[in-house]
């Protein structure tokens, strides 16, 4: 799980350093909206995985200086759930991987880690 803050994403470059840093993107990451989907697309730097989920505290707070852009992150991480959910991991035909978003009023408590 991958836990960032919506109060750190107030704009788009904002955002895409949050994401980069959170999810440890690789250096190449271009820091625009192409580069931030191929990202979330190809998280092939974590080795077996069973899903993903992004926890987004302070969610309205997410692109609040930069409104035009919230149905642009909106859509691709509605296509990016979609994709890795008929796609999978590693391609067509690939095992199939829970990803998820979930955008949060407010703090996260914390949440205990465990190994599953």
């Amino acid at each position: 799980m991958f836990e960032l803050d919506g109060s750190r994403m107030r704009d788009h470059d904002a955002l895409f350093a949050e994401f980069a840093s959170k999810l440890d993107f690789p250096d190449y990451f271009g820091m625009n909206w192409p580069a931030l989907s191929d990202c979330l697309e190809d998280m092939l730097w974590f080795d077996e995985t069973t899903c993903f989920l992004i926890a987004i505290k302070n969610w309205d707070e997410v692109l609040a200086d930069a409104p035009v852009d919230r149905p642009v992150l909106e859509r691709i991480l509605n296509d990016v759930g979609s994709n890795w959910g008929s796609l999978g991991y590693g391609g067509a035909g690939a095992k199939r991987i829970p990803f998820n978003t979930v955008g949060l009023r407010g703090v996260l408590d914390p949440i205990p880690r465990r190994v599953f």
